[in-house]
């Protein structure tokens, strides 16, 4: 039952914050199964926030300790993920080699962990090691909530000492090891190299399809399997997918024009003005601007000629989403949404 707050937030005309200092790096922000909005601050501790109690979060209560693997605290939490059946999150955690280890050492890269965790912070399990590099490191959880995915991956044991050992070896296929899918009951892997993802990727919300490739992204692939769906094998070419609205198909641009391209290769133009999409909802209609964020609005779009005739205005948005942001749905409430470093609840009836 909603409490009385609540209720009041549903009645409201404008976003609510929920907290400020997010991490800057990262979108670093998931809705919980409970409806609990579990962020990232800019000192790199995990936060729990409810949508009625706005700015009152609470320090999210895991588990884990990197010390239990001889690594010494540094940056803090970046990457926050969460599985699609709300059991689980994803994490990565920069920290450093003790300088008791370094010795002769003068410079190795950022070691980055790889934890997953129940959504109650309980069951903390360290899955992989990492590195910090270009646009990642990036992992999500494939559609299964079993397996995640994503890299770079190393291959030695994730310790201080085989870390340093394989910095200073030989052996640069520890580097980029075989399995990029990553089995979160037990940490073993699957799936082959992970060199169709590049240097970073962006994971599509509702499959598995990813677009991945060069930065920009210029394939499409499917992540459990590794199949490359689309490719495009031109120079200096935009983004293949800007922004996923669908399953199965995401926003671009080319020659000048907005399309909607799919999976398996098809491409519709859009006839008019660009549509600017923040969002799909569990109802299958989209927070959307046809304005370049003018006005915001929510309804159902029809693709096949990108036309919208029952779409509502979500008063208090104009001028407030951002454009390159995620937003997130709270199930029967609303969804929150990150703007600068501040995040935001917006109550739908």
């Amino acid at each position: 039952m909603l409490s009385l707050l609540l209720t009041g937030l549903l009645a409201s005309t404008g976003p609510i914050m929920l907290a400020d200092s997010l991490n800057p790096y990262y979108e670093a922000f998931v809705v919980l199964g409970t409806g609990s909005v579990l962020y990232v601050g800019d000192d790199g501790v995990l936060r729990v926030v409810e949508i009625d109690r706005p700015m009152q979060p609470l320090v999210f209560r895991t588990d884990w300790d990197p010390a239990d693997w001889g690594w010494q605290p540094c940056a803090g939490i970046g990457l926050l993920e969460t599985s699609p059946d709300g059991r689980h999150i994803v994490f990565t955690e920069q920290v450093a080699v003790p300088d008791s280890l370094l010795g002769q050492y003068d410079y190795v890269p950022g070691p980055v962990l790889v934890v997953v965790a129940g959504a109650d912070g309980s069951g903390s399990c360290l899955v992989a090691l990492s590195f910090d590099v270009g646009g990642g490191p990036g992992f999500d959880f494939l559609s299964d909530s079993r397996h995640i995915y994503g890299g770079p991956l190393l291959g030695c044991d994730p310790t201080p000492v085989a870390f340093l050992e394989m910095w200073s070896g030989s052996d640069q296929s520890r580097y980029y090891p075989e399995g990029y899918l990553i089995d979160i009951s037990d940490g073993s892997r699957s799936g082959g190299r992970e060199d169709f993802m590049g240097d970073g990727f962006y994971s599509n919300p509702w499959s598995d399809l990813v677009a991945a490739g060069c930065y920009p992204p210029n394939l499409i692939a499917n992540a459990a399997t590794a199949e490359v769906m689309v490719e495009d094998t031109s120079a200096r070419s935009p983004a293949i997918i800007e922004t996923w609205v669908l399953p199965d198909a995401g926003l671009a641009r080319t020659n000048g024009s907005q399309v909607l391209r799919f999976a398996d290769g098809r491409v519709l133009v859009n006839p008019g003005n660009p549509i600017l999409v923040y969002g799909r909802l569990s109802d299958g209609t989209h927070v959307f601007s046809p304005d370049e964020g003018t006005t915001v609005l929510r309804g159902m779009i029809d693709w096949s000629d990108f036309s919208f005739e029952t779409a509502d205005t979500l008063a208090g948005l104009g001028g407030v989403l951002e454009q390159w942001r995620s937003l997130l749905e709270v199930p029967g409430a609303g969804f929150v949404f990150r703007r600068g470093s501040s995040l935001y609840f917006y109550a739908m009836e």
